[in-house]
């Protein structure tokens, strides 16, 4: 027991790799961008497995979200999120690698790594394995290589060995980096919100565009509670329609089942959701691709719906835009909240200066005049 207790740990062994060529690799790993690291990660790659293009796949396994951003030595313009194919699932679950044409791999997969490659694209053929990891993984894809095919995942696999940790720390930085960007966003949106509580409808156009920008939205609506007749009513909207200012009840649709659980709702094919209503659901003569549905929240509870519809440059909204949704939220409940209350206070102060101007008329009118206005008014 006191052997097996101080053990050493198993060396990585390397088997078909040159040990010279991945030291070289692992020291030329120092630039401070993910993309670069990969370029350099892929023309290792391209080499030894004599392959015509490297594809790595950041893969998020929690969320089952998936990203390109570098394709051979190209860098993207930005990163392209794609959906995660089955045969992509497959190579993740069972960490054994697959081999298919790209003609059976998904059209936005397809559109990414198309205008990279030369001739008869149908046909190529793509070998993909998996380095695994949580929270992030990398799939390599292997476009025609020309080496032995089964050699193919021990190379990716010996070079994942040694790249993995530098490339997946890089990955968390960026995230992470993204992450204060957005958080920085959300902090101005809501230092403006709060300098508009005095128009409630003012308030919520602007969250409904602030909304729209932080998270590249096509179209944001706000539904609000209205407790007294159980219904969920749309106060202002961002597009012009005669349908605006519309009602329904307080269970319709997927906001009526964010209302109902006071669960965030991310779908990437509404249609395809139990709760959907395209009465509700979206905005008429539009096409709803994805649904974002957050709940908007004070301290008694829900008071409304937020829905973001269309992601504008990727296929679905991702698990930040979830976070900065929930965050929005809040801030946008309490500003409703305080937009509600400065209107009554507003009402109240006005009905308080009627009165006063009242009383103070009628302490001004001596007792004769109104007896000879009452005598006027009696006489007709």
């Amino acid at each position: 027991m006191t052997t097996l207790a101080h053990k050493k740990p198993r060396r990585k062994n390397i088997q078909h790799s040159d040990p010279g060529k991945i030291l070289d690799l692992v020291m030329s790993l120092t630039d401070d961008t993910c993309s670069e690291i990969q370029i350099k990660i892929n023309t290792y790659l391209t080499e030894e497995c004599e392959a015509e293009l490297v594809v790595p796949v950041i893969v998020h396994r929690e969320r089952k979200e998936a990203f390109v951003e570098v394709v051979g030595i190209a860098a993207l313009q930005r990163k392209m999120k794609i959906h995660l194919s089955s045969k992509l699932l497959d190579t993740l679950k069972t960490n054994v690698e697959q081999t298919d044409l790209l003609s059976n791999f998904g059209e936005d997969f397809q559109s990414i790594l198309i205008p990279h490659l030369g001739k008869d694209i149908i046909k190529k053929r793509l070998v993909l394995f998996a380095v695994i990891d949580v929270p992030f993984s990398v799939i390599f894809c292997i476009v025609a290589p020309k080496t032995e095919e089964s050699s193919v995942p021990v190379i990716i696999y010996e070079c994942g060995l040694f790249v993995w940790p530098t490339l997946k720390k890089t990955i968390a930085l960026e995230y992470e980096n993204t992450l204060k960007v957005k958080c920085q966003q959300l902090l101005r949106v809501a230092k403006r919100l709060f300098t508009q509580v005095a128009s409630l409808d003012t308030l919520l156009k602007i969250a409904m565009g602030q909304a729209k920008q932080l998270t590249k939205a096509e179209q944001c609506i706000v539904w609000l509670v209205d407790v007294d007749n159980m219904q969920l009513y749309e106060s202002c909207s961002t597009y012009k329609d005669e349908s605006s200012g519309r009602r329904f009840p307080l269970g319709m649709g997927i906001a009526g089942e964010v209302i109902k659980t006071g669960a965030l709702i991310n779908t990437r094919v509404p249609q395809e959701h139990p709760a959907y209503n395209p009465v509700i659901d979206g905005i008429p003569n539009l096409e709803c691709r994805n649904l974002l549905c957050f709940p908007i929240r004070e301290q008694t509870g829900i008071i409304g719906v937020g829905q973001l519809i269309n992601k504008i440059t990727d296929p679905y909204f991702d698990g930040m835009d979830e976070e900065m949704a929930l965050a929005f939220s809040i801030y946008c409940g309490v500003c409703i909240l305080h937009s509600v209350v400065y209107q009554k206070i507003q009402e109240a102060h006005i009905r308080n200066a009627l009165a006063n101007e009242l009383i103070m008329y009628h302490m001004k009118v001596s007792w004769q005049t109104e007896t000879a206005r009452i005598g006027c008014f009696s006489s007709f």
